[in-house]
């Protein structure tokens, strides 16, 4: 979640089960784990609630493990340009491309 701000992200995590729970048990706990007693049903839907951020960011991670780093060391560009390089690959990238 990406509510409480500034908590740790493993103090916001959500247990995915509440999502199954009745109406009222998951507002009452969403309400509580979030640190927001006043927050409305709108709110309280899944797509407020989630830090679209940290995922995005754990998804750019992934991309880069699985299709952009290997793609460098093999010498293709980049085949997915909105994931940029980590800087120690751009670095090994242009090293291997001076000599």
């Amino acid at each position: 979640a990406e509510q409480p701000y500034g908590a740790p992200v493993t103090e916001r995590a959500i247990p995915t089960a509440i999502w199954k729970a009745d109406t009222s048990v998951t507002k009452h706990f969403l309400r509580k784990w979030l640190k927001s007693p006043g927050l409305d049903d709108e709110a309280l839907d899944i797509r407020n609630i989630l830090d679209w951020e940290y995922y995005l960011e754990r998804l750019g991670n992934t991309i880069r493990k699985i299709i952009t780093i290997p793609a460098a060391l093999q010498c293709v560009p980049n085949p997915v340009p909105r994931v940029s390089h980590p800087s120690w690959l751009t670095d090994k990238v242009n090293k291997r491309e001076d000599r």
